[in-house]
This record gives structure tokens, sequence and C-alpha cells, in this order.
């Protein structure tokens, strides 16, 4: 993943792999997540 940047800003988004990525651009905001809840029971029953 790398980020796209307009001076200090974060604008977006560039995900995949080199042979195959897609950017993403935004708007209003960026949101970074990564990880999943599958060691966390209580998330799980949720």
């Amino acid at each position: 993943m790398q980020l796209v940047k307009e001076g200090v800003r974060v604008i977006g988004v560039i995900v995949g792999r080199a042979s195959n990525y897609t950017r993403i651009n935004a708007k209003k905001g960026v949101i970074i997540a990564t990880g999943c809840y599958t060691s966390n029971e209580e998330m799980r029953k949720c």
C-alpha cells in the first residue's frame, strides 16, 4: 500500500501488487485498516 499525497494532505491510496494495482482517490478522507478480529472472541460473537 502507498499513500497518495498532495503536499501534506493524503488524498488517496494505491493498493495491490506491483503488476496489478488500484489507485483509490478520496474526497473527504482516507481510512486505513489492517488485520482482522478472528483472534478476538468477543468480536466474533458480535
